[in-house]
């Protein structure tokens, strides 16, 4: 048995033809036999986020005390609480993309790129936990949350949702080194893409309506998808073909600039590092046939700045005809976004790729990703996106105490899984 399996596998071995891995891959063309290439990708993409939004805050007022010079203090076990404010139902986040990628060989291992998003849906999903039920059942805000602060609608379960068609992405790929030629030890690549303010901008306001109960609340869906931002993407990648194995890394960064009509005024810069190795399970060189798996682990790193995240739809609120917010921060601030503090993600994807046809190719993934603890409202006073009770200093029900008011996020996965079908020329 042992001996039939080795004698196939030397058999394949021995009529392998060299693809490059996943993460160096450029359509080629202007080749003697290949003059001209052409690869259309649509991939459908679903991401689900998980987590704890919570409220920290100073306590009652019943807990500070004064010294000798009039300065006001919290005992040292009172002086921060935090309370669950939020919790998935059942995500915190729910996206479905339809994306398309065209890739067209200019010159060799030369190609340009472009990619469209179609973001069918992108949905927060919020459940408020931070109230008491009253002798009929009905809930009611605990004193000191969101809600009764006025800094949330006062909706139980608060969702938004966003959809369009997403902002452009043009890219250069280039290949200086590709093993799949034969004449270079490994793959090399070298990819500068540029994400453009093509779509319609996503707003926070109209986010919530004055309902006939004199209240505020959701209404379910906050617009559009695009960010206004031009986003520069640097990218390097080297992989080596080991007989059945091709292990991988690649090199990646981010780097927005705010156009301007952009909702942000300090972006988030991201750096991300992903190693692996693509295993060929089965070829048929001549049929152009193969199976790949592709074990990926990824780390990625934000910068701190302006996001738009789990809560920035439901934090926009003012009452009709007011010139400011509830907590009386001025009405021309409402498109800024929280500001969110840096945080770092490792994960693990699994992928699968079936080649099987000259012109066609499908497959599928699934991968898991932990975001550490941060704060998600966390800006000073002098920066972008500050709010009184949302971020650092004053909390509205406590008039002169000081640091109070932000949330954070615990507990943050994201589930991301998805399909694609790849025709290639």
């Amino acid at each position: 048995m042992f001996y039939r399996f080795f004698l196939v596998l030397s058999v394949l071995l021995a009529t392998m033809v060299l693809y490059a891995a996943d993460v160096t891959d450029v359509v080629d063309a202007a080749d003697d036999d290949d003059p001209f290439d052409f690869k259309l990708d649509i991939s459908y993409n679903s991401s689900h986020h998980f987590g704890t939004i919570k409220r920290e805050y100073n306590n009652w007022e019943d807990n500070a005390y004064e010294d000798v010079n009039g300065n006001r203090y919290y005992t040292v076990d009172q002086r921060r609480v935090q309370t669950n404010e939020y919790k998935g139902n059942p995500t915190l986040q729910y996206t479905q993309i339809l994306d398309i990628n065209a890739e067209i060989g200019l010159y060799h291992d030369l190609s340009l790129s472009v990619d469209i998003p179609i973001i069918l849906s992108d949905q927060y999903q919020l459940l408020f936990e931070n109230y008491t039920l009253d002798n009929n059942n009905d809930a009611h805000a605990t004193q000191g949350s969101l809600v009764d602060q006025g800094l949330f609608p006062a909706d139980g379960a608060l969702a938004y949702k966003h959809k369009g068609v997403g902002d452009l992405t043009i890219g250069m790929n280039w290949a200086p080194f590709s093993q799949e030629r034969g004449i270079w030890p490994f793959s090399w690549l070298l990819a500068f893409h540029v994400t453009f303010p093509t779509s319609a901008k996503a707003t926070p306001s109209g986010a919530n309506a004055l309902g006939t109960d004199g209240r505020m609340h959701p209404t379910g869906d906050a617009g559009k998808v695009g960010t206004k931002n031009y986003t520069l993407h640097f990218i390097t990648a080297m992989s080596k073909r080991v007989e059945m194995f091709e292990p991988y890394f690649r090199l990646h960064f981010d780097l927005p600039i705010a156009g301007s009509n952009s909702l942000y005024q300090d972006t988030k810069k991201e750096y991300g590092f992903d190693f692996g190795t693509e295993f060929i399970f089965w070829e048929r060189p001549k049929k152009e046939q193969e199976i790949r798996m592709r074990l990926d682990f990824n780390l990625l790193f934000s910068t701190k700045g302006n996001a738009y995240n789990y809560i920035t739809d439901a934090r926009w609120i003012y009452p009709a005809g007011t010139g400011a917010f509830l907590d009386g921060s001025p009405r021309d601030l409402k498109h800024m976004l929280p500001m969110e503090d840096a945080w770092a993600q490792a994960g693990v994807m699994l992928k699968f790729d079936f080649h099987v046809w000259k012109y066609l190719e499908f497959g599928t993934f699934a991968q898991l990703n932990y975001r550490s603890n941060r704060y998600i409202t966390n800006a000073l006073p002098n920066e972008a996106g500050y709010i009184n009770g949302l971020d650092s200093e004053q909390t509205n029900w406590m008039s002169d105490q000081k640091s109070g008011g932000r949330l954070l996020i615990e507990s943050n996965l994201i589930l991301n899984w998805g399909v694609n079908l790849a025709l290639l020329f």
